[in-house]
């Protein structure tokens, strides 16, 4: 074995986790996908994948470069924009999604895509061009 193979053995011994806890780690996230606008918490989440919390959290992280919480965040929001590009209320979003509070929803919306929950469903109910199609991806004055 060279020098340079050996070395990538190594770093990927080190730095990625093994292929038998990346299984659970898999099915827990199906879950996240599956039930994400339900009230599942990271206990939840750990308990499919059958790990502890904590260990459950670093392995997700490495596997998906992104927290348990910040993925199904993602996932919250996403299921937001369906329901608000559909026409529902930014509350009607926010509780359909579980969310527990329509402030801290606006937030969590504003960063992730650059625009208010009012502004997004103005937008997508009037035809406006999407989120995704404005260069920059911020809005001025929203």
């Amino acid at each position: 074995m060279s020098y340079y193979s050996s070395e990538m053995a190594r770093i990927m011994a080190e730095h990625l986790p093994k292929p038998e806890t990346i299984q659970p780690v898999i099915r827990a996230r199906r879950m996240i996908e599956k039930h994400a606008c339900e009230g599942i918490d990271l206990d939840m989440m750990a308990s499919e994948a059958c790990l502890s919390k904590f260990h459950f959290s670093r392995l997700f992280r490495r596997c998906y470069g992104c927290t348990p919480h910040q993925y199904l965040t993602e996932r919250r929001i996403e299921e937001a924009k369906g329901l608000l590009a559909r026409g529902a209320s930014v509350e009607e979003a926010c509780f359909g999604t579980g969310f527990a509070s329509v402030p801290s929803f606006a937030l969590l919306f504003r960063r992730q895509t650059g625009m208010a929950p009012r502004v997004f469903r103005a937008r997508a109910v009037q035809g406006g061009r999407a989120w995704s199609e404005r260069p920059g991806g911020r809005e001025r004055g929203a």
